[in-house]
């Protein structure tokens, strides 16, 4: 909405004085695409481009943690996933659904 409202104000301006919006100036109110599985973004160059063209490929990793339990183990904590992984999140889900919460 804010991008929305950013460009309808640059078009209030007299015709003369008009410029066009760039990619970096939109980007200051769109960050980039909203995951519903809150995966990391991985070249947010990449974005630019897409934005830009309307066609490109954005790269998504999980978000992971180690943590150490008190038996001096330590575990891979998955705590995001890329949207690809929905099916390796359902399989896990039906494997350990006692321990995994989503």
């Amino acid at each position: 909405v804010d991008a929305l409202l950013y460009m309808i104000g640059r078009l209030r301006k007299p015709e003369k004085d008009q410029e066009p919006v760039t990619i970096e100036e939109l980007m200051k109110f769109v960050k980039g695409p909203d995951f519903p599985t809150h995966g990391v973004i991985f070249d947010y160059e990449e974005i630019k481009k897409t934005y830009a063209t309307g066609r490109g490929r954005i790269i998504m990793r999980a978000k992971t943690s180690i943590e150490e339990f008190s038996n001096g183990k330590n575990a891979i904590i998955v705590t995001a996933l890329a949207d690809r992984d929905l099916a390796i999140k359902d399989l896990i889900q039906s494997a350990f659904g006692h321990c995994f919460s989503a």
